[in-house]
């Protein structure tokens, strides 16, 4: 599976992140991903893009820097921010609609420097995954990631903090919801 594009947004309603995985071949995957199970992946996320800068030559250097380090860093990977998710009605849904709710996860260091982990949903007591999908992180998607979970986590307020080799993405603000309106809404004041 050759990933093209990867998204994550906080579904406060659900309390949840929803990663969504777009590949060349036009399919897209959608996971669930609750704190604990984040929890559980952060660990081995963050290790491994810590050795991020040793992998690649350029980032190395661009950590002894001072004026350019932000703009060499980010010259090293190519990850962009600015192109929209690309879903469409030709998009194929191998998961189905239903996002995968993941309740294991296995995650593996590989010896390209590359991180494969497992998404599993497992239900009722059963031993055997109900439905499963299996990626394996780069560097460069690994960073992406960090990135993309990193500005997620700040919407989530989940106490949860990523260390990104470069600066965390964007935060997109999607529409807000009626129960996110009664949460913020101003405290009515009486008269007593």
């Amino acid at each position: 599976m050759q990933i093209h594009q990867l998204q994550a947004s906080y579904q406060a309603d659900q309390d949840r992140i929803l990663l969504r995985l777009n590949t060349h071949s036009g399919e897209e995957m959608r996971v669930w991903l609750t704190r604990r199970m984040l929890k559980g992946m952060l660990g081995h996320v963050q290790k491994l893009a810590d050795q991020i800068p040793t992998l690649h030559p350029a980032a190395a250097a661009a950590d002894t820097s001072d004026d350019d380090n932000e703009a060499a860093t980010t010259a090293t990977f190519d990850n962009d921010f600015e192109t929209p998710f690309e879903y469409g009605p030709e998009t194929a849904l191998p998961l189905g609609e239903t996002p995968l709710l993941t309740t294991a996860l296995h995650v593996t260091p590989d010896a390209e420097n590359s991180l494969k982990v497992r998404f599993d949903e497992v239900f009722d007591g059963s031993t055997e995954a109900t439905r499963s999908m299996e990626v394996t992180l780069g560097p460069e998607l690994l960073v992406g990631l960090v990135q993309v979970l990193d500005a997620v986590l700040r919407v989530a307020d989940w106490g949860m903090v990523l260390h990104s080799p470069l600066p965390a993405a964007p935060v997109q603000e999607g529409p807000s919801s009626p129960m996110d309106d009664f949460a913020n809404a101003t405290r009515p004041k009486y008269l007593n």
